[in-house]
């Protein structure tokens, strides 16, 4: 039982204390890592009810898992067409009602029909590419496969019929024989009303990129409106496209020019293409991701000669800022607010601010160093993920197969670095912000780990007991706010998924009042309230910087909020002080609790409730100098 005056006990600890490191804890999962073959692609319904996935077998296979139950619900599996499943870039699309997996196929599942779910398995050539969801999940436009029966095709979600067809080719996939061209990220993105879709092909000049463009809701159904031919190909091989977020315009991206589009016209018409000079003709697999868009802008990047990267942005009317980095290109990612975008170099980070986009040239709002050792596809899948506070980046340690995960706050503008959390014993694969830009979720290639933004503490590790370093062919995680599905491979065609459950517990009580930072410190609970998992992680946000905190905890009924210092005790008169920590330069902190190793006379319980608040320094803050958070109260069971 703790009976020390806080005041004293704050004033006896230095602020240089150190953020203790954390453990690998251990939450409820969902794994599956034997009798599969390789597992390439994931998606969670909109409603986060279902996951599903895409195990990579000579006939379209999928995984369909109940987050609500953490079980398989269904592993449907198409008929054996003749073709290969091969490389997609996304094999997966879902709505809460609908599902559409790429194999040799394309098979269509009704998620509320599991006892028998597929409904239509349709042939699109062979290796098929990428595939959307209209946003209105009235069809899916699939990039099809190669040969007599491949192309593109318009599919009706509701009853699993080719709405329309269109003719196209597909490279094979990178490394090709000739190696002139790069492995294609994204080949189709959609609106309710428009479709643009990127084709392979080669003339005189070397391989090329054909643009088509869909109107998807014309009176007799889905039409192409638009298309270049041999006179007006994109130089270079598809590499990636987009459509900005009011749907007005269309950009690709080959890997010799950019064009962009406008879609508010019938037929759509081109408004400007460019040559994005001083890069090499192919990416090779350096740059897994080339384009972003916003409303306003389009941005990408390339190889500058043989060890650089070079960051292109032009805004609607076709004038072009650029701006030079050091290492080679891999990833980049926008804002949710579309206000910045940072670029992730084999080298560095670079942080873009687009409100001061100039021309010719467009310097960075910040730049800062991080080496890795990793290149192209061995860099992950992604490597850059961005909230509009934080962003996280991926580097591979050199010499060592250990991943450093950098927590960057970017809310002021700049790159400071909250954490770099290191997640041993893998390589990088993907990442992926949880919506509510509270966690970052981490694939490696034989492992998931979940990371608070704020402190950059590693609040969930899990892995295979064997080390691995292959890779899927589409990505390596999707997460929402309460749950993440981490999935690849541990050989040449055998692989792993694992589910984890991210919610939060525990209800939130008393008021607590701002500090200096004028927000007011607030506690929620990760992990489960499991005695037996003994995997509780306390984690706080809107500290000040630096400054030293302790959680207390208080098995006593009574929840009264009592003056205290620059806040309210809420917690009861009898206290049990966890651990100590100083909170991290964005003012967050994460502790393991040890359920096993409490104070004395303090061992947790299962039943009742147990109340959990944080007190934490703050002398520029009040008259106390110290203030608390809000309050947490959880039960615990078995």
């Amino acid at each position: 039982m703790l009976r020390h005056p806080l005041p004293t006990l704050l004033a006896l600890v230095p602020l240089s204390l150190a953020i203790a490191s954390l453990a690998p804890v251990h939450a409820q999962s969902l794994v599956l890592d034997g009798g599969l073959l390789g597992v390439d692609d994931f998606e969670i319904t909109p409603d986060g009810r279902y996951a599903v996935g895409r195990e990579n077998r000579v006939q379209t296979a999928a995984w369909i898992v109940d987050l609500t139950t953490g079980t398989v619900a269904a592993n449907p599996q198409g008929s054996l067409i003749p073709g290969d499943s091969g490389p997609a870039i996304d094999a997966v699309a879902v709505t809460n009602d609908r599902a559409v997996v790429l194999g040799n196929s394309a098979m269509l599942l009704d998620l509320t029909n599991l006892a028998a779910p597929i409904l239509a398995d349709i042939v699109v050539g062979s290796t098929p590419r990428d595939l959307a969801i209209t946003p209105d999940g009235s069809k899916v436009v699939v990039r099809g496969g190669s040969g007599p029966n491949g192309g593109q095709f318009v599919i009706d979600l509701a009853f699993g019929g080719v709405l329309a067809s269109h003719l196209g080719n597909i490279p094979p996939p990178y490394p090709n024989p000739q190696g002139v061209y790069s492995f294609d990220v994204d080949s189709v993105a959609v609106t309710d009303s428009h479709a643009v879709l990127t084709s392979y092909v080669n003339s005189d000049q070397g391989p090329g990129t054909r643009v088509t463009l869909w109107e998807l809701n014309g009176l007799g159904g889905p039409v192409v409106a638009f298309e270049t031919t041999t006179a007006d190909d994109l130089a270079g091989g598809p590499h990636d496209v987009a459509i900005t977020p009011d749907g007005t315009k269309a950009v690709v991206r080959a890997e010799r020019e950019l064009a962009v589009y406008d879609l508010t016209v019938s037929p759509p018409a081109l408004l400007f293409r460019r040559s994005p000079t001083g890069t090499l003709n192919s990416f090779g697999d350096f740059t897994l991701d080339s384009l972003l868009a916003t409303d306003t802008h389009a941005i990408t990047i390339g190889r500058l000669g043989s060890s650089n990267t070079r960051v292109f942005v032009y805004d609607m009317s076709g004038a072009t800022g650029t701006d030079d980095l050091i290492g080679l290109p891999h990833d980049l990612a926008l804002t949710p607010d579309g206000s910045r975008f940072v670029v992730r170099t084999g080298a560095g980070v670079g942080l873009y601010a687009l409100a001061s986009f100039a021309s010719p040239d467009f310097p960075p709002a910040d730049l800062a160093p991080a080496q890795g050792a990793g290149t192209g596809i061995f860099a992950g899948m992604d490597s850059v993920a961005a909230g509009d506070e934080f962003a996280v980046t991926l580097t591979q340690v050199p010499g060592v197969a250990t991943i450093e995960a950098r927590i960057w706050n970017i809310a002021s503008g700049q790159l400071s670095l909250v954490e770099t959390a290191s997640l041993p014993e893998t390589r990088p694969l993907d990442l992926a912000l949880t919506p509510d830009g509270e966690r970052v979720v981490v694939s490696g290639t034989n492992s998931v780990s979940v990371v608070h933004l704020a402190s950059g503490a590693v609040t969930y590790y899990g892995k295979r007991t064997n080390a691995d370093n292959w890779y899927p062919w589409c990505d390596g995680v999707v997460t929402n706010d309460e749950h993440a599905v981490a999935f690849g491979y541990f050989g040449a065609m055998s692989g792993w998924f694992r589910v984890l459950d991210l919610r939060v517990f525990g209800p939130n009580y008393c008021t607590a009042n701002a500090n200096s930072t004028g927000a007011a410190a607030e506690v929620r609970a990760y992990g489960s309230p499991s005695l037996s998992n003994n995997d509780l992680v306390l984690a706080a946000e809107n500290l000040p910087e630096k400054t030293f905190g302790v959680f207390f905890y208080s098995p006593t009924a009574s929840q009264a909020a009592t003056p205290f210092g620059d806040g309210f005790w809420c917690v009861g008169p009898l206290r049990f002080r966890l651990p100590a920590f100083v909170s991290s330069n964005s003012g967050g902190a994460a502790l393991q609790v040890d359920l096993t190793n409490l104070p004395a006379g303090g061992q947790i319980t299962a039943g009742p409730a147990w109340n959990f608040q944080l007190a934490y320094r703050n002398p520029p803050g009040g008259p106390a100098g110290f203030n608390t958070s809000n309050a947490l109260s959880i039960v615990f069971g078995p």
